[in-house]
């Protein structure tokens, strides 16, 4: 399991990164789980939309 205090003391760990874990903690879990699940698919289909567009280059 990924320990929270272990991603906030690393230093190549991305501010992002780090920013969006204190926020979606003070959060209710269950619509900061959902927020994170429609996060992911949104980011799946932005890397291969550029994966393809890439390879028809």
């Amino acid at each position: 399991m990924i320990e929270i205090e272990a991603i906030m003391q690393d230093n190549a760990e991305s501010y992002w990164l780090k920013s969006a874990i204190q926020s979606a903690l003070k959060r209710d879990p269950l619509d900061a789980l959902r927020d994170a699940m429609k996060l992911i698919s949104i980011l799946e289909k932005n890397l291969v939309d550029v994966l393809e567009s890439e390879a028809c280059q």
